[in-house]
Formats: C-alpha cells, structure tokens, sequence
C-alpha cells in the first residue's frame, strides 16, 4: 500500500474528508499539538485514502466519517476519534473518557454533526493539504 511507505509504516493514520471545512480545522489543530508526529493525517479523497477504503470494503464514495488506522484494525466514527485521542499528548488523551459514554450516543452524535458539516461549516472546492510535512 503506497502511504506505509519507507519509514511511515509504523504510525498510525487519520482518514478524514479533505474537503470538509470543519475536518480542516481540526485536522489543522492537530498538526498543532503532535509535535512529535505519531499520526499521519490522509485525506478521503486522496489516492492514497481511496485505496485504503477499498482495501477494507468500504465503500470509497462515502466521506461521512473520519478513520483511523492503528496498523492492524480500522476505526470509525467516534471509535476513530477515541483511538486517534490515545496517540495525542497530554492533556488532550484525557478526552478518551468520552468511551465511558454508550457508543450508540457518540454514533449518534457524530451521524448529525456529520450530516449537518457542510451546510454550518462549508466545503472546500478541493481537497487543500494540510500544512503539514510529516507525510
């Protein structure tokens, strides 16, 4: 697979949507706070994104939520977001306790923020990088 390339292959990767404005902001926030750069961040829409989806059968159209790649099991929705909190630095891992809460209310709180991203935050025309060259 093209993005465990060289040296890239032992961290862990976010798939998100690229051209979600608010996945932009946070994707950005990220980039912030891993100084030490434990996860790769993967665009959706990239080549590489693309791929991935299909290796694990989902279905490459579908950009409703972000996955998480931990190197041997996918994660989605707000399981994606607890995993990728476990490879972030203090203070921010403490945001993990959002498990405790019942995984069918995180679901359903991340399918309507989802559904509703674009029409609060907006859509990108394309698919902008992150500023990051950690890649």
């Amino acid at each position: 697979m093209a993005e465990y390339a060289g040296t890239k292959r032992d961290r862990p990767i976010l798939y998100y949507d690229g051209e979600c404005q608010l996945c932009h902001f946070w994707v950005q926030f990220l980039i912030r706070i891993d100084r030490k750069h434990r996860c790769r961040l993967v665009s959706l829409q990239a080549a590489d994104g693309q791929t991935f989806m299909l290796q694990h059968g989902l279905d490459p159209g579908c950009l409703d939520s972000v996955l998480f790649w931990d190197g041997s099991q996918v994660s989605e929705r707000s399981d994606a977001i607890i995993s990728l909190l476990t490879f972030m630095p203090l203070p921010w891992r403490w945001f993990r306790a959002i498990k405790w809460f019942p995984k069918a209310w995180r679901d359903r709180l991340y399918a309507w923020v989802a559904a509703n991203r674009y029409s609060w935050f907006g859509k990108r025309h394309q698919c902008q990088l992150p500023h990051d060259s950690r890649n």
